[in-house]
C-alpha cells in the first residue's frame, strides 16, 4: 500500500511539474505566434509562415505532453 501511495504521489508531482513547464512554454509560444502573424501582415511571408508553423508544433507538443501525463496520473488512481 505504501509503495502504491508513493508512486501515486510522485506521478502527481511529475504531472504538476509538467503543467508548470508547459505553461511557461505556452507563454513563449504566444509571442512566437504573434510575431509570425505580425510578420505575415507586414509581407514577410516566408519568416512569418515559419514562425507560425513552429508555434503550431510547440502547441501540439505541449498538448500531447499534458494529455500523456494526465493519463498516467489517472491510470494510477
Amino acid at each position: 500500500m505504501k509503495t502504491e501511495k508513493r508512486d501515486q504521489l510522485t506521478d502527481e508531482q511529475q504531472y504538476k511539474a509538467v503543467l508548470n513547464r508547459n505553461r511557461k512554454i505556452s507563454r513563449v509560444n504566444i509571442f512566437i505566434l504573434g510575431a509570425g502573424l505580425i510578420l505575415s501582415l507586414l509581407d514577410q511571408m516566408v519568416i512569418g509562415t515559419v514562425l507560425i508553423y513552429i508555434g503550431i508544433a510547440i502547441f501540439i507538443f505541449t498538448l500531447t505532453t499534458n494529455i500523456l501525463m494526465w493519463l498516467k496520473v489517472r491510470k494510477g488512481r
